[in-house]
């Protein structure tokens, strides 16, 4: 995978890593590659409940390899440490009985990106009730040396005989300051596309002055913009609607079919005959990687026809380049 930087804006780098006084556990003893974050945790770590499946799920945005060398196969593994107490890295209690294999990673800020770890309610049962804080160790699977550790800001606590996650920080999508289910497909993988800008206008419409921050350094995107709306000029409600963040290889024209690659995705709810959706505000984590190269952003409306096939109803084409 690729590391990115963009060369318009200069963008401050947030590590995964924080002091230990904002945290509740202090981990002692820690290795040499910690110091020199051989290997780091960036962007967004986070858990969120899966009330359906009786889960959680960790999210991270970005594991970075700032040496010069190819890894040997690096792995994650997930420790429940109580509240209010400090542990030795090689002592942590209350390992979870799986291992998120990562694989190799080459040198030079290559990066891990969306890195997701899925566990269950029940495999939590044999934990003492209290409250507990959920710790990422790094670890080399052929030397079994610790790369680096990262403690979560969420908290786990024992309410109504069962953990339950205290804090919550949600890596899904924000539409206007809401929570809102988080659609994007293909986590892992990133799949060159092709898409036609051959839009019916003055229908279905991105009204008003748009602003797209595209942040690599900590994997974020932020839309908004100025008296800017979704707009149904029609006498008939919307279909589904999606939004996409779409990084064009070469300079978009009115009308043309450009290649490249879909950043992102976020759905909108159908938006009523004669009606807009005003000045929405979406915030959301990349979590699709894509190759180096130079691409234009556009950003485009697509809608749902009879089949369930999204079809472009509005575009637009942003002045920066990005160079990843």
């Amino acid at each position: 995978m690729n590391s990115f930087k963009k060369i318009l804006i200069t963008a401050a780098i947030i590590s995964g890593n924080y002091a230990f006084s904002q945290h509740t556990v202090v981990i002692n003893d820690l290795p040499a590659s910690y110091s020199s974050q051989q290997y780091e945790f960036r962007g967004s770590w986070a858990i969120k409940s899966d009330d359906m499946n009786n889960s959680y799920i960790i999210n991270g945005s970005q594991i970075m390899n700032n040496t010069n060398t190819l890894s040997n196969d690096l792995g994650i593994e997930v420790y429940f440490v109580p509240t209010q107490s400090k542990y030795s890295i090689k002592e942590l209690p209350n390992k979870l009985n799986k291992e998120t294999v990562l694989g190799k990673i080459e040198g030079n800020r290559t990066s891990f990106n969306n890195v997701r770890i899925q566990f269950s309610q029940k495999e939590m049962e044999h934990l003492t009730p209290g409250s507990y804080n959920t710790v990422l160790v790094l670890r080399d699977l052929k030397t079994k040396e610790i790369k680096n550790y990262n403690v979560l800001n969420n908290t786990f606590r024992f309410v109504d005989e069962q953990f339950r996650l205290v804090d919550e920080t949600s890596t899904n999508y924000l539409l206007n300051g809401e929570k809102a289910d988080n659609t994007l497909s293909n986590i892992y993988s990133t799949v060159k596309s092709s898409i036609s800008l051959a839009y019916v206008p003055n229908q279905k419409v991105l009204a008003g002055e748009w602003k797209l921050d595209v942040d690599f350094a900590t994997l974020t995107v932020n839309i908004d913009g100025t008296n800017n709306s979704i707009q149904n000029r029609t006498q008939k409600d919307t279909n589904n609607l999606k939004l996409l963040v779409y990084f064009s290889e070469t300079p978009a024209a009115e009308y043309a079919t450009v290649e490249g690659y879909e950043l992102l995705n976020v759905d909108i709810k159908p938006i009523s005959k004669g009606s807009e959706l005003r000045n929405p505000v979406i915030k959301t984590n990349i979590t699709k990687p894509i190759p180096s190269g130079e691409y234009y952003p556009i950003l485009v409306l697509t809608e749902a026809d009879e089949n369930g096939d999204y079809k472009v109803k509005s575009a637009i084409r942003f002045a920066e380049k990005y160079t990843l």
